[in-house]
This record gives structure tokens, C-alpha cells and sequence, in this order.
């Protein structure tokens, strides 16, 4: 069913599946390239219907509910502008001439930063050196820029202590409740 599917998109941009893949006899290839003796045609033609079924995956909800995409949009970017005013009151309160939009730049920064920081665990550092370098490009010196980062760490540590708590409380609960069935 999913070769059907690729053929016909290869016959509506007017080639063959193993042209849209890059590789084949489509590119008059010798008959000893590589990628025909080992069976590399067939792993791209695999995982080009791999990439398709996941593109369907990814783009089935929102094409069922076209508001859903841009209420996502929405959500996500009110969630940064909130990030961004967090910041821009604790730099406020720390006495920091920090303005809304560089407050939204800093943000902004940190989040990417922090993206790459992904592997360490709990990002510890990352965080840190990230304030460091973002608050230098708006001219706040480092002591700040490390005050700021640990005042979000000690946000973090009090939404998601009190969580995981709660969530603790719940499995033990149903752990107790399993024990007690037995």
C-alpha cells in the first residue's frame, strides 16, 4: 500500500520513486554502484515510506482541526512572552536596566542555549554560562547574569518539587492499594 502511495506521488512529480529518493536506475547509474549491490535502493525506498508515514503521523491532527495549529502556535508563544516578563521583573527587581524587548531577546537566547544544553543532565551549567553570555550581549556584567540564572533555578525548584511530591504521593497510593489487593 505505502509503494502504491509512492508510486503515484512519483508519477505526479513526473519520475520514478527511486529518483525521488535520489538514488536508482531512474539516474543512469552503472550496474555496479555500490548502492545497487548492497540494497541501499531499497533501504532509501524504506525509509523514504518511513519519512512519509511519519509525516502523515505529524500533520493527521492538524489537518482534522485546522484551529489546532495555530492555537498551538498561540499557547507556545504566550508561554515564551510570559518567560520573557518573568525575566524582565526579576532583572527589574534586581535593579538591572533591562527593557521589555531586550528582556524578550534574553529570553529567547537562554531558551536556544539551553536546547543545546540538552544532554547535561538537568543542564547544569549550561543554564548558567547561557545567562552569562546572553546578559553579556545586553551589557549586564556576569555576577548578575549568575544571580539571574539561580533565581530561575530556585523557580524550578519550587514548581517541581511540590510536583513531584504530589506525584510520589499518587504512586504510592496505588502501590499501597496493589499490595493491599494481594
Amino acid at each position: 500500500m505505502i509503494e502504491d502511495e509512492r508510486d503515484a506521488q512519483a508519477r505526479q512529480a513526473g519520475c520514478g520513486r527511486a529518483e525521488m529518493a535520489g538514488v536508482g536506475e531512474d539516474l543512469d547509474m552503472p550496474a555496479e554502484f555500490p548502492a545497487d549491490r548492497f540494497g541501499a535502493v531499497e533501504d532509501v525506498e524504506a525509509d523514504a515510506a518511513a519519512e512519509h508515514a511519519i509525516e502523515f503521523a505529524l500533520g493527521w491532527p492538524y489537518s482534522r482541526h485546522p484551529l489546532a495549529a495555530a492555537a498551538a502556535l498561540a499557547t507556545h508563544s504566550g508561554a515564551w512572552a510570559l518567560g520573557a516578563a518573568e525575566t524582565w521583573v526579576v532583572c527589574h527587581l534586581m535593579g538591572l536596566a533591562v527593557s521589555p524587548a531586550q528582556a524578550l531577546i534574553l529570553d529567547s537566547l537562554f531558551c536556544g542555549l539551553r536546547t543545546f544544553g540538552f544532554a547535561v543532565p538537568a543542564a547544569l551549567g549550561v543554564q548558567e554560562a547561557g545567562y552569562v553570555l546572553a546578559c553579556a550581549l545586553i551589557g549586564v556584567p556576569a555576577a548578575p547574569a549568575v544571580a539571574l540564572s539561580l533565581l530561575r533555578r530556585v523557580r524550578e525548584l519550587l514548581v517541581g518539587a511540590p510536583a513531584l511530591g504530589v506525584w510520589q504521593a499518587v504512586e504510592g497510593g496505588r502501590a499501597l492499594a496493589g499490595l493491599s489487593d494481594k
